[in-house]
């Protein structure tokens, strides 16, 4: 669940480094044996390959200068910037016109089909024109708006009524998770924010398989994951 590059060797041992690592300096001589491991590799697999091109793992990649064979996987692989695109292909190779849409992935059983519904409440107090900077309406109109926040509550008391899961994203913990999770007490929610260390994150997700009904509020989980 972290950025991680994961070394297994003979006899099921692994050893775990940061890409933070590249940055030397006490780590230096971690930060080598990662370059020299790096540099040995043939084969490169890149899962979520559209996030390859941030700084740390654009670093990682470069550092394999020996694999030939290269693999990328992303539902989005292009479309945000030229130059994305690009350095994507420079570190990975052109892109297949062979393409796999969400829709087959359905139809394969390998994705949820997604339903979309736009719920309607009333605001106490609707917005206006003359609107203030964007953190103030997000905290006044989203994140600690009364009649939304019981809206939600509503739709999640539905769901869990009738023994369905429920699992709320939110981007913000102490403004809008935390307050959720008061508004949501009595449905006793579960929790988990990137704070969470990776036992408690696997304990978590878990518990929220485990039992029908169950509320889960978290800033993370936002793609591929498997409930």
């Amino acid at each position: 669940m972290q950025s991680l590059v994961i070394r297994v060797k003979p006899g099921g041992q692994h050893v775990i480094w940061h890409p933070k690592q590249f940055k030397g300096g006490k780590n230096y001589q971690a930060n080598l044996e990662l370059r020299n491991y790096l540099a040995s590799v043939e084969v490169l697999l890149v899962d979520e390959a559209h996030k390859s091109t941030a700084d740390k793992w654009a670093e990682v990649l470069k550092a394999c200068k020996g694999a030939s064979y290269r693999y990328a996987f992303s539902a989005t692989p292009t479309g945000v910037t030229k130059a994305r695109d690009w350095s994507l292909e420079g570190y990975t190779g052109p892109i297949l016109d062979r393409t796999i849409t969400t829709p087959e992935l359905v139809e394969r059983g390998l994705s949820t089909k997604t339903t979309v519904k736009l719920v309607k409440y009333t605001d106490a107090e609707p917005p206006h024109e003359d609107l203030e900077d964007w953190d103030t309406c997000r905290r006044k109109y989203i994140d600690q708006n009364q009649a939304r926040n019981q809206a939600i509550r509503v739709l999640v008391e539905r769901e869990t009524s009738q023994g369905k899961r429920v699992c709320i994203f939110v981007s913000l913990v102490e403004r809008h998770g935390k307050l959720l999770a008061k508004v949501l007490k009595d449905l006793h929610p579960s929790a988990l924010y990137g704070s969470a260390s990776n036992d408690m994150r696997i304990a978590s997700l878990e518990e929220f398989k485990g039992q029908p009904g169950q509320v889960l509020i978290t800033t993370l989980l936002k793609e591929g994951i498997n409930l």
